[in-house]
């Protein structure tokens, strides 16, 4: 029997390819809300 086959890169490059933008997207508008709280803490 043989052990767990495990993907190489190319495999996951795709996925990664997809996902990345949303990721980005995603921690910008985080940053960018967290930035804007910090200056204005009526908004809280």
């Amino acid at each position: 029997m043989s052990g767990p086959v495990l993907a190489h890169i190319g495999h996951w490059w795709t996925s990664i390819l997809y996902v990345a933008p949303v990721v980005v997207v995603v921690v910008w508008l985080a940053l960018q809300s967290w930035r804007a709280k910090r200056r204005d803490p009526e908004r809280r």
